[in-house]
């Protein structure tokens, strides 16, 4: 599924967090721009087809070190999805991250770049 074929232009903001040096990792880009496997992913969390398995962070708070407590040198994940007019926002532990999912944020990391320090 692309957003052509869902008439969306999506956006995803990606963090990966944690881990023995705590560097966290960014991306910011257009669905389109990822191969097609990671990219039915996002659009299939976007409508919702995996609902199920991913609830939404609570109350629109991330979880892990961005809200509550994560795991001792695990990553913590935290994605939005944005079309401009309705935001999603997803966030898992390392530990609790569906394997449905797992494609996805492979393919986030592999773009992500070190944030700059705050």
């Amino acid at each position: 599924m692309t957003g052509r074929e869902v008439g969306v232009a999506l956006r995803i903001a990606f963090d990966r967090s944690g881990g023995l040096a705590g560097i966290v990792l960014r991306a910011d880009l257009e669905v389109e721009a990822l191969d097609a496997e990671p990219a039915g992913i996002a659009f299939r969390l976007w409508t919702g087809d995996l609902a199920d398995a991913l609830p939404p962070a609570s109350d629109g708070e991330p979880s892990g070190p961005f809200g509550r407590p994560g795991m001792a040198d695990g990553f913590t994940y935290l994605l939005r999805l944005d079309d401009g007019e309705r935001a999603e926002q997803f966030a898992w532990p390392d530990r609790s991250v569906p394997d449905d999912v797992r494609p996805l944020l492979s393919a986030l990391t592999r773009r992500a770049v070190p944030a700059p320090p705050l």
